[in-house]
């Protein structure tokens, strides 16, 4: 899942914030959380002028909190898009707590890909043709590549753990 982080200073929270707080945004966010449609349909279903939907998806694209999920072509040859919410968590905090809220995130991506990496890095053949040099009994549940990146994502997490906990102690 994706996210957007925003400083409390940043332009972005401040857009973000007055497009939440607008009812027929919210209407718009409440019926493309139940089904995508373009801006005739939710200007039909919210019962609200065309230009009125028009002005607030063109906000909520801006903030990206929908997205365009496919388009075609109406009879008169007009490219009509198709609507959906965007999947995102949205994080909105304080300038001090954002670097490190950023830096965590980051981190936990990080750690999540090099896990990845490994796991797709360390099949069976591979350490199967070192099984003497290693000394790893073929029966072992460290032949087994998930173990590695079992290892790797706990150590990474207690490594995690021990700089919040002593971030916060500052």
């Amino acid at each position: 899942m994706e996210y957007i982080a925003v400083s409390l200073d940043d332009e972005k929270a401040k857009a973000i914030g007055e497009v939440i707080s607008n009812e027929t945004a919210r209407k718009i966010l409440k019926l493309l959380a139940k089904k995508n449609a373009t801006e005739s349909e939710i200007a039909k279903e919210l019962n609200l002028p065309l230009s009125t939907v028009s002005y607030n998806i063109k906000k909520l694209l801006e903030c990206k909190l929908i997205e365009v999920n496919g388009f075609y072509y109406s009879e008169k040859g007009n490219k009509v898009n198709v609507y959906r919410l965007a999947k995102k968590v949205v994080l909105i905090t304080p300038k001090s707590s954002f670097v490190k809220l950023k830096n965590v995130l980051l981190t936990a991506l990080t750690v999540f890909a090099c896990s990845f990496a490994i796991k797709l890095g360390f099949k069976k053949p591979f350490l199967a043709e070192r099984k003497v040099a290693l000394a790893i009994p073929e029966s072992s549940q460290l032949a087994s590549s998930n173990y590695f990146a079992l290892f790797f994502i706990a150590g990474a997490f207690l490594a995690l753990i021990v700089y919040l906990l002593l971030s916060r102690r500052k």
